[in-house]
């Protein structure tokens, strides 16, 4: 009765970049990104059609919802890639990945001069930090990237909004919004507490 399914995606920053040349601060203004807001648009009409017709030639009811955008922490770990919708957290970073105290890798690592951390709390875990740099990091000149950090929140609603319009319901190719199939976006927003209070965010959420 409610079959439902979720194309997501994952890398977008990437893709925005090495496919248009759009930063960040390009795709939260349309004005900047127009063939970016235009491609998901039309993948998301892809993804309605498909849809669609796969259903009936199943015998299956259509989908109620389509499109949606996960966390996808573990496939984006994979490629280097920023996950779901989100903006990279940290430029670089230590990735700490669990081993059995016994692993024989954990002392080939250490050999080769990776930290490691006994963990207390599971006496039987030692924990290996890997350096890591996001792919987008390695594309995209460091003044252009922005990171959670550096975002505002009202930057991270107009992202989210302009995803929620342009893949989570959709437009036709006259910009008209689609019938509502998608599911919603997996994002978490970051802020400085220091830069804004309880008063500040709940204004921005009102207008919002």
């Amino acid at each position: 009765r409610t079959n439902r399914i979720g194309v997501s995606m994952t890398g977008i920053h990437e893709y925005a970049w090495a496919r248009f040349g759009y930063t960040f601060n390009d795709l939260i203004d349309e004005k900047r990104s127009p063939k970016f807001w235009a491609s998901l648009a039309r993948f998301k009409r892809a993804v309605v059609e498909e849809a669609e017709s796969y259903a009936k030639e199943l015998g299956l009811n259509v989908p109620h919802t389509n499109t949606t955008i996960k966390p996808s922490g573990s496939v984006s770990k994979l490629f280097a890639l920023t996950e779901g919708a989100h903006l990279p957290s940290m430029r670089e970073y230590l990735r700490w990945v669990q081993f059995r105290y016994d692993d024989p890798l954990v002392a080939k690592y250490q050999e080769l001069g990776y930290p490691i951390k006994v963990l207390e709390t599971y006496n039987e875990a030692t924990a290996v930090g890997f350096p890591t740099q996001t792919e987008l990091c390695k594309i995209m000149p460091a003044t252009f990237i922005v990171t959670a950090a550096d975002a505002t929140p009202e930057e991270q609603y107009t992202w989210l909004k302009l995803l929620e319009k342009y893949w989570i319901v959709g437009v036709d190719e006259e910009g008209k919004a689609l019938p509502d199939t998608g599911n919603q976006i997996s994002y978490t927003l970051k802020y400085r507490p220091e830069n804004i209070g309880i008063r500040e965010f709940k204004k921005m959420l009102s207008k919002s």
